[in-house]
Order: C-alpha cells, then sequence, then structure tokens
C-alpha cells in the first residue's frame, strides 16, 4: 500500500522539531556528552585539512614538499574570508587571523596574507 506524501513526511524522524527548529539546542543534543568544545572545533578543522589532502592525492615528492603543501593550506585557511553567517557571529571579523588579532591590516584578505606573512606588522624587540 501507498501513502500519500503527507502520511510519509510524518513517518520520518525529524529532530529539528523536538528542539523547536533551534540550531544551537539541536548542536547541544547531538553533542556526546563528555566531549569538549575545543575538541569538536578541532575536529572541524581537521576534517577541513583531510578533505584538501584528499583533494590533492595526499603527498606526493618529498617531506619538504608535504610541508609546503600543508603549509599554504594553514595560510589560506587562516585568511580567507569566512561565510557570510559567521562574518555576522564575530561582529564583522572575516577570518579567523582576524578573529584573534582583533584586527585587520587591509579590506583584501589576499594583502593581510601577504603583511602579515612579511612581518611588516611586527615591531623589532629592542
Amino acid at each position: 500500500m501507498v501513502r500519500g506524501a503527507a502520511g510519509l513526511a510524518d513517518s520520518h524522524y525529524r529532530p529539528h522539531q523536538e528542539t523547536g527548529g533551534k540550531p544551537s539546542a539541536l548542536l547541544r543534543r547531538l553533542r556526546p556528552s563528555g566531549v569538549p568544545q575545543d575538541q569538536q572545533l578541532l575536529d572541524r578543522v581537521m576534517q577541513r585539512m583531510d578533505r584538501h589532502l584528499f583533494g590533492t592525492q595526499y603527498f606526493h615528492g618529498g617531506r619538504a614538499t608535504a610541508e609546503l603543501n600543508i603549509r599554504g593550506w594553514a595560510l589560506i585557511y587562516n585568511f580567507a574570508p569566512s561565510n557570510p553567517m559567521t562574518v555576522r557571529k564575530h561582529l564583522g571579523k572575516k577570518s579567523p587571523a582576524e578573529r584573534l588579532n582583533g584586527f585587520s591590516y587591509h579590506d583584501n584578505w589576499l594583502e593581510n596574507l601577504l603583511v602579515s606573512a612579511s612581518l611588516q606588522g611586527v615591531r623589532a624587540s629592542p
């Protein structure tokens, strides 16, 4: 017997209905007990790195090539702009580096990367 679309939709489990449609309540409910928030944030970054490594077919060449690959990925990850929802959440801070420093040198993320990588923003110690 074939049910109509309404009957089929009612038979599926929808966790957002139990939490009133609030994403934060759903995330709290889905977070395994005993796992700290920091671990989940680290896992999120490591999953993105794993996707990058899979896309580049992991490591080719020597150790130096592999290190340059990961260092380049980390620089882009830290300086590339986040999605608009994350920018709003962090009060207009566009990238992880900008959130850590509290400011940016320029509106263009690539220029921020170049200035930070060139040490022009750091004073020499006396």
